[in-house]
């Protein structure tokens, strides 16, 4: 089931990228989806994932890549519940 929901957004994704006027935007667009298809394999609501990356970001110019990746942010908010159970 998880290969057939993987190769449908695929095929969205390939109708959709051939609106990108450029390889730049092309590029942008398949980044913002691994992203996003990263944090639900990593069992975090997308939307959510994002807020918390911007407001990082926003809060901490400085910020480290590695620290905002659905992986890093899932095992903090792992930590974090075990650490107030």
């Amino acid at each position: 089931m998880l290969r057939l929901e993987h190769e449908n957004i695929t095929k969205l994704g390939r109708k959709n990228w051939q609106f990108s006027y450029s390889p730049s935007g092309a590029r942008a667009s398949a980044i913002y989806y691994t992203l996003i298809e990263n944090a639900k394999l990593c069992g975090l609501d997308p939307y959510q994932y994002l807020k918390t990356v911007f407001d990082e970001i926003v809060r901490n110019p400085n910020f480290d890549p590695k620290d905002l990746t659905p992986q890093a942010i899932a095992k903090k908010q792992k930590e974090d519940s075990a650490a107030t159970t």
